[in-house]
């Protein structure tokens, strides 16, 4: 990966990276596919709508977007929560991906806030 300098793009990508990895894993090792289907659609769209979101055409069209991540964040947290609690990996095995994806949340929260206030600033 080239570091873009975009610390959300480049965490997003890393997301997604490390979950079709971890997926990836799993079902190989443990012929697990559903909800290792679930987690890669969702960390990798973590990724697809951070760079849409910079492409953005409006600052509302950019807020759209960043939420669509956040949601996407909260969706990802909830398979690895699944797959941990299921037994197909461990809370170890998901550590640091996890609270990647608390920091991408933290980001995008301030993002919106930031660019909501940038908005009525500008009424």
């Amino acid at each position: 990966m080239v570091e873009s300098g975009n610390v959300l793009r480049d965490k997003s990508y890393s997301i997604a990276i490390k979950a079709v990895k971890l997926c990836g894993e799993i079902q190989k090792n443990r012929k697990e596919f559903n909800l290792t289907n679930q987690l890669i659609r969702s960390g990798t769209s973590i990724g697809a709508n951070t760079r849409e979101a910079i492409h953005s055409q409006s600052k509302r069209d950019f807020i759209a977007k960043l939420y669509i991540v956040l949601k996407e964040t909260e969706e990802s947290k909830y398979w690895l929560e699944l797959l941990v609690d299921t037994g197909y990996t461990t809370k170890e095995e998901v550590k640091c991906m996890y609270k990647e994806l608390i920091e991408i949340a933290k980001i995008i929260t301030s993002s919106i806030v930031t660019t909501k206030s940038n908005i009525a600033k500008n009424v």
